[in-house]
């Protein structure tokens, strides 16, 4: 299991049960592509490195992963966790 399957995996422990294999696939295949631009642009194949690279501007697995939930407050759980 390389790093981008953990970080996927990641993700999908934070992600809706209802839709979270199509999320993973979906946000797998864009960093994938990321991957494939950056290799093109700096001529060189993909290593470690630049998936780490990648990953890192893609940013945390639980930011990823929040930007998918879509439940909506006025004055939220943050402010008032009571």
């Amino acid at each position: 299991m390389n790093l981008l399957d953990k970080y996927i995996i990641e993700i999908g422990k934070k992600l809706p049960h209802k839709n979270r294999l199509d999320l993973q696939n979906e946000i797998r295949s864009t960093i994938e592509d990321m991957l494939e631009d950056r290799s093109r642009s700096a001529r060189r194949p993909i290593d470690d490195q630049m998936i780490e690279e990648v990953l890192a501007e893609y940013g945390p697995p639980a930011r990823v992963a929040a930007g998918y939930h879509t439940t909506h407050y006025v004055i939220g759980p943050q402010l008032y966790p009571f």
